[in-house]
């Protein structure tokens, strides 16, 4: 896959395909600026700040915008304002002939896997697992980051420091990979949400993973996190993933799903057991998804991991 290539001053198409941000338009008004500062003109859409419930519209409502932005030759990137829940239900009233001959390029993450990871299998459609309107409160430098990276400028950098919030911050433990697996491999990017990922399987929005590198990250969903997680994992396996992958790649857990694990069951211990008579490189605490600073992950772009001299690594194109 040819990597994106975003224009210096790019017109940028805000949406919010999932849950409602009525009540946080400060932060959403800090996000407009800061792309603005990058020099983007910004379009918004009818249900930005829209609210209905536990979503920001209706169905059609949604729909509207997103393919209205799909059919505007003008939009080089449409971010979302945040995740939720029901991004999916967009994916059968996408214009799929506007998305095959869109220029533009979708950034999200969280639920808004169900439509980077969508629309990129029934279209092509350039798609990235990257930040949203409201991580510019966790984190003020995410769109230069994202911008960098789509200007093949890619950071594969670790940090010194993860936060689930910047109040709370915590020493990054760095990369680690299982033992006993195989120390290297090459492949291009999936990269999403685990529990969104899996509402995708069996459905014709389930995206192939032959002779990719998966990249899965787990947020709080439900009151007990570990075992959620273990059994969301081991659908992945069922559903037949792992027999087509060449490496899985897993990010770091938010702090309140890290407080269950134990000495004797952690997150290691899980991988293991679920990627068992599988040979695939298999690295973990990577810096993504629903933790801050987050490495870009764009769709497609090719990415090689590396296991061999205890030295975990990623490199993708552009690094």
């Amino acid at each position: 896959m040819k990597q994106f290539l975003l224009p210096e001053r790019p017109w940028v198409g805000i949406i919010s395909p999932s849950y409602p941000v009525a009540e946080r338009r400060e932060t959403i008004s800090r996000a407009i600026a800061s792309l603005e500062s990058l020099g983007c003109e910004v379009v918004r859409s009818s249900t930005l700040l829209g609210s209905a419930g536990y979503r920001s519209g209706s169905i059609n409502e949604r729909s509207l915008d997103l393919n209205g932005f799909l059919r505007d030759p003008t939009i080089d990137l449409i971010i979302c304002s945040t995740g939720g829940f029901n991004s999916n239900e967009l994916l059968e009233s996408v214009d799929l002939r506007a998305a095959k001959e869109s220029k533009a390029c979708l950034v999200g993450y969280s639920d808004v896997t169900a439509l980077t990871l969508g629309l990129r299998t029934i279209s092509g459609m350039q798609t990235v697992h990257g930040p949203m309107l409201v991580d510019i409160d966790q984190d003020p430098n995410c769109f230069v980051r994202l911008f960098e990276a789509l200007r093949e400028k890619q950071d594969v950098t670790l940090p010194d420091e993860v936060w689930d919030s910047k109040d709370r911050r915590r020493t990054y433990p760095g990369l680690r990979a299982l033992s006993k697996k195989l120390p290297r491999c090459s492949g291009t990017i999936v990269a999403g949400n685990l529990s969104t990922f899996n509402l995708l399987l069996g459905t014709p929005y389930q995206p192939s993973v032959d002779g990719v590198v998966l990249f899965l990250e787990y947020d709080l969903e439900e009151r007990n996190a570990f075992p959620s997680l273990q059994r969301l994992l081991w659908q992945v396996r069922q559903a037949g993933m792992f027999k087509d992958i060449n490496g899985l790649v897993f990010g770091i857990l938010q702090e309140a799903v890290a407080k269950e694990e134990t000495s004797d069951w952690d997150l290691s211990s899980l991988l293991a057991e679920v990627t068992d008579s599988f040979d695939f490189p298999v690295l973990f605490d990577a810096p993504f998804g629903h933790v801050h600073p987050s490495w870009i992950l764009p769709n497609g772009l090719e990415v090689q991991l590396k296991t061999d001299g205890g030295r975990p690594s990623v490199s993708m194109a552009g690094s």
